[in-house]
């Protein structure tokens, strides 16, 4: 089995820099770090995402400045920080330590 042509050049650039250069720009696009900070709301999907970037929203403190916020929307944004918390495996488990 032999790799193709693009292939062969991305394991090459991956052994060079450590990184994939699309990668990288993939991290560092505004976009998709909003993106992915309002998909991180509870209550928030790809359309409310859209609908706050497209409305200017950069920021939890700007979508929560939202007129149209659902109930959802306003506890996640509320509590946004204490639901990032992860939960041990033991605890959710049931199991004390």
């Amino acid at each position: 089995m032999s790799a193709g042509k693009e292939s062969k050049r991305k394991v090459q650039e991956l052994l060079a820099t450590g990184d994939l250069a699309r990668n990288v720009h993939m991290r560092n696009d505004l976009r998709r770090q909003v993106n992915r900070l309002f998909h991180s709301v509870w209550g928030v999907g790809s359309a409310t995402a859209l609908e706050w970037w497209e409305a200017g929203y950069r920021t939890l403190e700007d979508a929560a400045q939202s007129p149209t916020l659902t109930s959802r929307q306003r506890a996640g944004l509320q509590h946004y920080a204490a639901m990032q918390i992860r939960i041990p495996r033991e605890v959710r488990c049931g199991r004390a330590l």
